[in-house]
């Protein structure tokens, strides 16, 4: 029995797709690849997959990850090659490695906000982002004002053609996981006004042993 992790893109209309409806998808696309999966054991067997970071609909994603496992030893170009032929066109299988280290070590998420024909304010935005105004975050225990500052590892803005991009590293762990849109909010809050429009890309999915 074998462990891979698949990395892969996902983009377009998959993005609009919900985390539950992608997971039985993925299902039929790893058995249309004609990989022998591993199940769980007991009354309703299950395929071994966990995903790395569940995406929030709408937004895309350039490396998220899924582990699996096969019940029989196939090379990590292999795996790649059965899914490459399996997957739609607006997902593509980047990665197959042996994992290393399990999600349950995943910390931090790298993100990508674009703002379409728009000029960003970065001083303003620097400023903010310093100390974020609190916003209003769903938790288990209902919704509350969050501090998101602790939550913020590191930000960026770059200017492009018609279009301003905020470069986002955040926590991705337990209940310090936040989704960009925060921050999005956090500075609206502020007074930024930023435009409604905008796209999300997870660029990244960080592990930490620590």
């Amino acid at each position: 029995m074998s462990n891979y992790r698949i990395i892969f893109s996902k983009k377009g209309c998959l993005s609009f797709i919900s985390h539950l409806d992608f997971n039985h998808s993925f299902i039929r696309i790893l058995k249309r690849a004609g990989l022998p999966l591993r199940y769980s054991e007991g009354f309703n067997p299950r395929p071994k997959i966990v995903f790395g970071l569940p995406l929030s609909v709408g937004m895309e994603g350039e490396n998220e990850i899924v582990d699996i496992g096969l019940t029989e030893e196939l090379t990590c170009e292999e795996v790649k090659k059965r899914l490459s032929n399996a997957v739609p066109d607006e997902m593509v299988i980047k990665e197959v490695i042996v994992p290393e280290l399990k999600v349950k070590n995943i910390r931090f998420a790298e993100y990508t906000v674009r703002f379409e024909n728009y000029t960003a304010d970065a001083k303003k935005i620097y400023d903010v982002l310093s100390n974020p105004p609190q916003v209003l975050k769903h938790t288990k225990s209902g919704d509350k004002m969050t501090d998101i500052k602790p939550m913020i590892v590191s930000y960026s803005v770059d200017s492009e053609i018609d279009a301003s991009v905020l470069r986002l590293t955040l926590t991705a762990f337990d209940s310090n996981y936040l989704n960009p849109e925060y921050v999005v909010a956090s500075l609206n809050n502020a007074g930024l006004n930023l435009p409604e429009e905008y796209t999300i890309t997870r660029e990244k999915i960080i592990f930490s042993d620590k």
